[in-house]
């Protein structure tokens, strides 16, 4: 008879109620592998989850050791009442990738993680979603040891980890230049500022870490804060007076002879009538589950509808040209770019201004580097 195992306590010693058997038996990962192909066989499953157009049958308590995410989910199920008889529950995942979910599934089966470069990134985000947190460390393990100015600006914007976040961060830093030349940095979101009310000796002293912040401040008050839209600041350039106390104020809401500037003037004529970009909410990461293909239920892992605030921060700042500078931040969550523009000398009529009083033409080009 074949023993595929060892005693490893217990033996040589005359046998006593107080001594214990253990024995480890050597072909676990045969039972996890086995526990595989039962499921790719569809055999003895008691799930189906649908992402997308694929239905994945699946052995719930797997998948519930393996994600917290759908631990939640099925001892929801379990609470709303049994499966349907002489059939299996069936759960729609919403926005979770398929493809980054079938690489997940194999690892909490086999316990083995094996991901092609390129799709590391967004297996790293499904792992998120699904809470399941040694995938995610690993692969944002790999994501920080494979940095580079191509993938850099897509990688700190699904970065959730504060380590990955602080990396993605230095690694911008100081590659700036290789980093505002990339594909991915020209597709950001822009957010465009002049700044009027500032004197030359003001601009050459001033920090220009501090006046984005301003400017972050400015632009968190002005957008909606239940469900902001970066569209209300990226849609044109945006005027800002900066007062003696060291404050922004947009333009459009000051009254008195700083509105005779031309370049006022038209800014302020053009958001007179500008509408807050407010959308209507969207619904929540839910679960529509349908037992039985008759009855309809659905789960939500966030069921009083928080609402986290999301990210505001200078990543990094860089000179353009004399009183031009540029920002890559994060606004709402979202990467972007903030670029700054100070307008300064005499602001009337536009007459000792050193720029043209059009906004359009005040927005400074991105920087072109060989």
């Amino acid at each position: 008879m074949e023993n595929n195992g060892h005693i490893v306590n217990g033996v040589g010693e005359c046998l006593d109620e107080d001594v214990d058997l253990v024995f480890e038996d050597e072909n676990k990962e045969t039972r996890w592998s086995s526990l595989n192909k039962l499921r790719k066989a569809r055999q003895l499953c008691d799930q189906i989850l649908v992402i997308g157009a694929h239905e994945v049958p699946v052995h719930r308590a797997v998948l519930a050791t393996a994600s917290g995410y759908l631990l939640d989910l099925f001892l929801k199920l379990e609470e709303e009442g049994p499966a349907p008889q002489n059939g299996m529950c069936t759960c729609k995942l919403k926005e979770i990738d398929y493809e980054s979910f079938i690489y997940l599934l194999d690892y909490a089966y086999t316990s083995r993680l094996e991901v092609p470069g390129e799709h590391v990134r967004s297996v790293y985000r499904a792992a998120i979603q699904l809470k399941m947190p040694a995938a995610a460390r690993a692969c944002s393990q790999f994501l920080a040891a494979n940095m580079s100015s191509s993938n850099c600006i897509g990688v700190r914007q699904f970065a959730k980890e504060a380590e990955l976040k602080q990396t993605a961060d230095e690694y911008i830093r100081n590659n700036i230049n290789e980093v505002t030349v990339s594909k991915n940095f020209y597709g950001l979101p822009r957010v465009a500022v002049v700044i009027i009310g500032a004197d030359s000796e003001l601009v050459e002293s001033s920090d220009d870490r501090h006046m984005f912040n301003l400017v972050l401040s400015w632009a968190k008050e002005n957008v909606d804060q239940e469900n902001p839209r970066l569209e209300y600041l990226t849609e044109q350039t945006n005027i800002l007076y900066l007062n003696s106390d060291n404050t922004l104020t947009d333009t459009k809401n000051i009254s008195d002879d700083r509105r005779k500037d031309d370049l006022v003037r038209d800014y302020t004529q053009k958001t007179k009538n500008r509408k807050n970009l407010t959308p209507s909410k969207e619904p929540g990461n839910k679960l529509q589950v349908s037992p039985g293909g008759t009855v309809v239920r659905k789960f939500s892992i966030n069921p009083d509808g928080l609402i986290t605030e999301k990210e505001w921060s200078i990543i990094a700042t860089y000179q353009l040209k004399d009183k031009t500078y540029l920002a890559i931040a994060m606004l709402n969550g979202t990467l972007a770019t903030i670029s700054i523009h100070y307008r300064t000398g005499k602001s009337n009529s536009g007459s000792g201004s050193d720029e043209p009083d059009s906004p359009d033409s005040v927005t400074p080009k991105l920087p072109v580097m060989t």
